[in-house]
Protein backbone atom coordinates (compact mmCIF):
# COMPACT_ATOMS: atom_id res chain seq x y z
CA UNK A 1 0.00 0.00 0.00
CA UNK A 2 1.46 3.35 -1.44
CA UNK A 3 2.20 6.12 1.86
CA UNK A 4 -0.30 9.36 0.49
CA UNK A 5 1.81 12.49 2.07
CA UNK A 6 -0.35 15.10 3.02
CA UNK A 7 0.77 18.68 2.76
CA UNK A 8 0.67 20.42 6.51
CA UNK A 9 -2.68 22.50 4.97
CA UNK A 10 -4.34 19.28 4.09
CA UNK A 11 -3.52 18.22 7.46
CA UNK A 12 -5.58 21.16 8.60
CA UNK A 13 -8.26 20.64 6.74
CA UNK A 14 -8.91 17.32 8.12
CA UNK A 15 -8.67 18.53 11.70
CA UNK A 16 -11.02 21.29 11.16
CA UNK A 17 -13.00 19.07 8.81
CA UNK A 18 -14.39 16.81 11.57
CA UNK A 19 -16.52 19.20 13.33
CA UNK A 20 -18.23 20.39 9.80
CA UNK A 21 -19.30 16.95 9.10
CA UNK A 22 -22.61 15.13 9.62
CA UNK A 23 -20.01 11.94 9.08
CA UNK A 24 -19.37 9.53 12.28
CA UNK A 25 -15.80 9.59 13.43
CA UNK A 26 -14.98 6.05 11.75
CA UNK A 27 -16.70 6.93 8.29
CA UNK A 28 -14.69 10.40 8.28
CA UNK A 29 -11.45 9.03 8.49
CA UNK A 30 -12.20 6.41 6.15
CA UNK A 31 -13.04 8.89 3.64
CA UNK A 32 -10.05 10.88 4.17
CA UNK A 33 -8.24 7.71 4.02
CA UNK A 34 -6.15 8.01 7.39
CA UNK A 35 -6.63 5.76 10.59
CA UNK A 36 -7.78 7.41 13.62
CA UNK A 37 -4.33 7.06 15.38
CA UNK A 38 -2.87 9.57 12.58
CA UNK A 39 -5.63 12.29 12.94
CA UNK A 40 -5.00 11.95 16.39
CA UNK A 41 -1.31 12.59 16.26
CA UNK A 42 -1.89 15.35 13.47
CA UNK A 43 -4.29 16.72 16.30
CA UNK A 44 -1.51 16.69 19.06
CA UNK A 45 1.11 17.87 16.61
CA UNK A 46 -1.48 20.86 15.93
CA UNK A 47 -2.14 21.65 19.44
CA UNK A 48 1.46 21.66 20.54
CA UNK A 49 2.74 23.35 17.36
CA UNK A 50 -0.22 24.94 15.32
CA UNK A 51 0.60 24.56 11.96
CA UNK A 52 4.45 24.43 11.97
CA UNK A 53 4.00 21.07 13.74
CA UNK A 54 1.94 19.22 11.00
CA UNK A 55 4.94 20.25 8.25
CA UNK A 56 7.18 16.57 7.61
CA UNK A 57 10.34 16.86 8.90
CA UNK A 58 12.71 15.91 6.15
CA UNK A 59 15.55 13.74 7.75
CA UNK A 60 18.88 12.91 5.41
CA UNK A 61 18.91 9.49 3.89
CA UNK A 62 21.76 7.36 5.04
CA UNK A 63 23.30 5.59 1.88
CA UNK A 64 24.87 2.33 3.24
CA UNK A 65 26.59 2.28 -0.37
CA UNK A 66 28.70 5.81 -0.47
CA UNK A 67 31.33 5.02 2.04
CA UNK A 68 32.81 2.75 0.16
CA UNK A 69 32.93 4.09 -2.95
CA UNK A 70 35.92 6.58 -2.57
CA UNK A 71 37.63 4.02 -1.25
CA UNK A 72 38.93 2.66 -4.14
Amino acid sequence: MLRTTFTATEKLDIILGLKKTDLTKSAYFRACGIPRSTFVRWQNFYMQDGLEGLKELVQPMYNAFSSGINDK
